[in-house]
């Protein structure tokens, strides 16, 4: 397991960043989006759940319940270091 600090963070910064890094694995439940996730949408989003799975066919398995994250399964299937990357480009803007 590796585990990624959302210490500091908005989570629904990360999770809407988490979602625009994300590939997409199956294309028919997409959707309509024609832009990227933003802090609103993503907030929304956690007001319901704090686990999200897949979301618009791309796979995120993250649960945002604590102060970290197991990082493992985002990584496996959007490629390895990904979630630390984008977590730390995160930082890089706050």
């Amino acid at each position: 397991m590796e585990f990624v600090s959302l210490i500091g963070l908005n989570k629904g910064d990360v999770l809407a960043a988490m979602f625009n890094a994300a590939k997409i694995h199956d294309p028919k439940k997409q959707g309509s989006r024609q832009k990227k996730m933003g802090r609103r949408e993503a907030s929304e989003l956690l007001d319901k759940t704090s686990y999200i799975g897949s979301l618009e066919g791309r796979s995120l398995k993250i649960d945002f319940s604590g102060t970290k994250f197991d990082s493992s399964y985002y990584d496996r299937d959007n490629g390895r270091g990904l979630a630390q990357e984008v977590i730390d480009e995160l930082r890089n803007w706050s």
